[in-house]
């Protein structure tokens, strides 16, 4: 999906788009009537993809691996996230997604960039929750930049 593809379309609810397997950079930025977003496919959120939709409350997201930065940003109603497959979360990915309460990393080594990532949300504020698979509980509580997180890691 090419960048700015759908910038601040007013109208647009709801998208499905199967066979996406990449988002460009502030491809529905803005769009703020849309609440749900399904990509199947898509591996790479870009930068500001996603920032200013205000009504997002439901995504799905099982290949993505890749969350770059601000992707989310802004996204208020927006209040739990599936990351089966996330490698890499970059900078202010989740800043000021205020209702952001559950996030769920199906994989054993995600690399969170900046502790940043979810400024403003309930995951900082230790009221919200990170879940990853039982086995890497431990290793998420230590990483680096995972530690600032380590009371809201739980086992799946």
């Amino acid at each position: 999906m090419g960048e700015s593809a759908f910038l601040s379309c007013g109208s647009l609810f709801s998208v499905n788009f199967p066979a996406c397997t990449t988002i460009g950079y502030s491809a529905f930025f803005r769009c703020l009537a849309l609440t749900t977003v399904s990509f199947p496919l898509c591996n790479i959120v870009g930068c500001s993809a996603f920032m200013q939709c205000y009504s997002l409350t439901n995504t799905y997201f099982p290949m993505c691996t890749t969350i770059q930065h601000d992707a989310f940003a802004n996204c208020s109603s927006l209040l739990s996230i599936d990351l089966s497959n996330i490698n890499n979360i970059d900078f202010r990915a989740f800043i000021n997604c205020t209702s952001l309460s559950t996030i769920k990393i199906g994989t054993s080594n995600c690399v969170l960039n900046y502790s940043n990532a979810f400024e403003n949300t309930l995951i900082t504020t230790s009221t919200g929750s990170i879940f990853v698979p039982a086995e890497y509980v431990d290793s998420y509580k230590v990483s680096n930049t995972w530690s600032l997180f380590s009371s809201r890691i739980f086992a799946i």
